[in-house]
């Protein structure tokens, strides 16, 4: 049997998971707002496409 095997530490484990509530408390998900603008910058351009489409055709 192997004596050098790796056991979680079960302290360090709650450590992580309390620090990664806490930010998702404090900021939320991360990439939330990110795909939030990207939508919308996606929504604009398309918009401004659209638009000067119109006002060719």
């Amino acid at each position: 049997m192997n004596s050098n095997r790796h056991f979680p530490d079960p302290d360090a484990e709650k450590a992580k998971f309390d620090v990664n509530q806490n930010q998702l408390h404090t900021r939320g998900v991360p990439g939330l707002w990110s795909q939030l603008l990207d939508l919308l910058i996606v929504l604009g351009v398309s918009a401004v496409i659209i638009g000067i489409l119109l006002w060719i055709f």
